[in-house]
């Protein structure tokens, strides 16, 4: 089995925001909620992420972006784009008789506009590789991480790509400077099984590692476990509660009075959602129970609103603030009020039996089966 699957090429910087806005009108692609990520927009694009680091750069990076253009006067736009958001032409070596285009980003990260007509690249996308420094032994070493097969193999020089296409990763050879700090560019990774590679240090949002070539790279744990587990969502059940109790207009949702373990069975429930053991399932109900609470009483978006501004508060009461978690769980309580909880606005009655407790990833929401629908038009 494929031990991971590739979340995000990730960008260390020291104002994330900037650099993505830079990245965004470079490459025409959407900033997404939060404004430190380029979600994907098709089938073989990668998520590029923005996370913010006070580390300075201490040599050039040894992975960068190969661009990709259509013909030379689209080469020449992309040039233009990205001066004006704030790049710069630099020199690395490259001869006058090579057709790319070497810039640095604001935040002096390098990267080459290509020159139209390169095969290696054909129908790869506006990203057409992130071209690294690294040995035969680690293209291999990612080839077998990520199930991506090597489209290039030619002694230390190597190449992937995933089967759906898109953006390739290649290796040139060993570098040719010595690791004088933390790569800047590093990739992130969701496990599927067992990740290899040298562990450096583990948080609580994800272990880092290094490749063979002693290359940083992060394997996410579940949002449940980054957000503390069992305890950590006790702590953000519990100050949400306290939240929306004071405020004026949630607060009438309890006005009939709640369960005394309320906020337990809340932990309980987001635990489940989001990774951790299927504990709400097996004491408490299942999703239909939870819909079937928050349905029959009418459209109430002021309210829907205003807990999700709560929960909001309640991330930093909780010290849930950290990129990409503190996202992460916003979208998932936002989409579960505004979506999952709220669909059903005539009666308890019309939501169907045996729904399964939605999951929820870092890449959003995991599909599920489940039974149709009986919804009726409000």
């Amino acid at each position: 089995m494929t031990a991971a699957r590739l979340y995000a090429i990730s960008f260390g910087s020291p104002d994330p925001r900037r650099l993505a806005s830079f990245w965004s009108g470079v490459l025409d692609r959407p900033i997404g909620p939060g404004g430190m990520t380029l979600p994907p927009t098709g089938d073989g694009e990668i998520r590029i992420r923005f996370r913010e680091t006070d580390e300075p750069k201490t040599g050039p990076n040894r992975a960068h972006f190969d661009l990709t253009s259509r013909s030379l006067d689209d080469q020449r736009e992309i040039v233009a784009r990205a001066l004006a958001l704030g790049a710069r032409h630099i020199d690395v070596g490259q001869r006058p008789e090579e057709g790319h285009v070497v810039l640095a980003d604001p935040d002096d990260n390098e990267f080459c506009v290509v020159e139209p007509g390169n095969n290696f690249l054909a129908g790869c996308g506006a990203v057409g590789a992130l071209s690294c420094d690294g040995s035969r032994a680690t293209g291999l070493f990612w080839s077998e991480t990520l199930g991506w097969p090597l489209v290039w193999d030619e002694g230390e020089e190597t190449a992937i790509q995933s089967p759906r296409g898109g953006t390739k990763i290649s290796w040139g050879g060993p570098a040719a400077r010595p690791k004088t700090g933390r790569n800047r560019v590093i990739l992130e990774l969701i496990a599927r099984g067992e990740v290899g590679g040298t562990k450096t240090q583990e948080r609580r949002a994800y272990v880092e590692k290094t490749d063979p070539d002693g290359n940083e790279f992060r394997v996410l744990r579940s949002v449940h476990d980054a957000a503390g587990g069992r305890d950590g969502l006790m702590r953000l059940a519990a100050a949400w509660h306290e939240r929306v109790l004071a405020d004026e207009v949630v607060s009438h949702a309890f006005s009939h009075g709640y369960h005394p373990r309320h906020t337990e069975r809340l932990a309980a429930y987001w635990a489940e959602a989001l990774g951790g053991p299927p504990a709400y399932t097996e004491s408490y109900g299942d999703e239909t129970s939870v819909v079937r609470m928050h349905s029959g009483n009418g459209p109430h978006d002021d309210m829907n609103r205003r807990a999700i501004d709560c929960f909001d508060g309640a991330l930093a009461d909780a010290g849930l603030t950290e990129e990409p978690l503190r996202q992460v769980l916003h979208d998932y309580f936002a989409w579960s009020t505004l979506e999952s909880m709220n669909r059903y606005h005539r009666s308890a009655d019309d939501v169907p039996p045996g729904l399964p407790v939605p999951r929820w990833s870092w890449e959003g929401r995991e599909p599920q089966v489940r039974p149709p629908e009986n919804r009726q038009p409000d």
